[in-house]
């Protein structure tokens, strides 16, 4: 009878020296959630906001337009909404993150400056972007345009088109027909030809163009895109290597 009793004590202390017999047990690591990568489609869109930090090329506002495949576009403004520069970059995502290389085209005609542009998805309608050029970094508190789902139709670009360059001594008149084809002449003699057609269905417009100026030929392409009330359209075009960008604001006629 004293051994099956000694048996018996035994087996519950084997119990409590192996966690047995009650609800106990380690802690349990729950798994790491990763989030899902962010999508080039979650990045296109137009985005408008201040510019706080280093000076990004005397620009306080930029009004950017992102396509699908990442090429970005930004428009560069200063505080009195003139037009002072435009940069360019082709983005890539990589996890919750993108960046690029890209340059920076002042409109007074100085050299272009490389810059990279990095930032992460967007949250909701706002857009952190960050530019860092020779200046330093810039903040780009960017805010989504739901224009930018609206497609255009050639005839919201059908017209004549004018700007000036140079603090107004250059002035250049384009045509665009029903067609979208495009001409036009400078007072500096320069001669335009080209193309505007719609970007698939979003507010955006295709361009090309031919600059032709005293013998000499420059082949440009880029974008552009029409104010709310269609009476202004801005342009930004750079040639296929990148070394010459030009952003104008053309006003109808």
């Amino acid at each position: 009878m004293k051994l099956i009793k000694f048996l018996a004590a035994s087996s519950v202390l084997s119990l409590a020296a192996c966690g047995g017999g009650g609800g106990g047990g380690g802690t349990t690591t729950p798994p790491v959630v990763t989030p899902p990568a962010i999508t080039l489609g979650q990045l296109q869109g137009f985005w408008n906001g201040p510019v706080t930090g280093a000076s990004f090329g005397g620009a306080t506002v930029v009004r950017s337009v992102v396509l699908s495949d990442g090429a970005a576009w930004l428009f560069l403004h200063d505080a009195q909404d003139n037009l002072v520069g435009l940069t360019t970059a082709k983005l890539a995502v990589s996890g919750q993150t993108f960046s690029a290389n890209g340059a920076r085209y002042p409109v007074s005609g100085a050299k272009a400056e490389t810059v990279t542009v990095s930032g992460g998805a967007p949250s909701g309608t706002a857009f952190a972007v960050s530019v860092r050029g020779t200046a330093g970094t810039s903040s780009l508190a960017l805010t989504a345009d739901t224009r930018y789902s609206t497609a255009v139709t050639r005839a919201d670009a059908t017209g004549n088109w004018r700007f000036t360059k140079a603090g107004g001594t250059i002035v250049a008149n384009w045509t665009v027909d029903a067609n979208g084809v495009l001409s036009g002449t400078s007072t500096l003699g320069c001669n335009y030809n080209g193309t505007v057609a719609p970007h698939g269905s979003v507010a955006v417009f295709d361009v090309t163009l031919t600059e032709t100026c005293t013998g000499s030929t420059t082949q440009l392409s880029g974008i552009a895109k029409l104010n709310t009330a269609k009476t202004f359209l801005t342009f930004g075009l750079t040639t296929a290597d990148g070394g010459l960008g030009e952003a104008v604001v053309a006003q109808k006629q």
